[in-house]
């Protein structure tokens, strides 16, 4: 059986909803797929985040995202991926999967791995603030994972500037 936990965040006058979700089933396969506009999978490896974030410009150029959400999607998808990098295959080899679907007044990201899954409380090397930015970089997000099947983060990026609050450099 799954837990679920969601929170109300506040800045600027908006209010997201967001939402963790612990879950031991993975998507059924009648529920709806939409073409993804990108598809990467790529070795879990450090290096490969570079890349992934090179991907991400590239779909800034070609799309008319506001700076400050291609910033953020940047910065929330790195902390994603490297999660993947760190902690999905215990130092083993594994896939890391990206998904990006660019919608009208969104833009979803998904970050798949097939590794571990997460494990509540399990010890981790690291500051642990990773998911707490994604948090502060989305509207909203949500994590489906079960123990040795793997993890899947979706992230939700609005596309209208006004309700953003950026998140500054520490």
């Amino acid at each position: 059986m799954g837990t679920r936990a969601s929170a109300q965040t506040h800045g600027e006058g908006r209010q997201s909803s967001k939402r963790v979700v612990t879950s031991s089933a993975r998507r059924s396969a009648s529920s709806p797929t939409v073409e993804p506009f990108v598809r990467l999978t790529v070795p879990a490896r450090p290096e490969q985040v570079a890349l992934i974030r090179r991907v991400l410009e590239a779909l800034a150029d070609s799309l008319p995202l506001p700076p400050r959400l291609v910033e953020d999607m940047r910065l929330a998808v790195t902390e994603a991926c490297t999660n993947v990098v760190r902690h999905a295959y215990g130092g083993a080899d594994g896939p890391l999967e990206l998904v990006i679907r660019p919608r009208d007044a969104h833009v979803e990201v998904v970050v798949t791995d097939r590794g571990l899954g997460m494990v509540a409380g399990r010890d981790t090397a690291g500051p642990g603030l990773g998911l707490s930015l994604i948090s502060a970089l989305t509207d909203r997000f949500e994590i489906e994972h079960a123990p040795g099947a793997g993890s899947r983060l979706v992230m939700s990026f609005s596309t209208h500037t006004a309700g953003r609050t950026p998140v500054e450099a520490g």
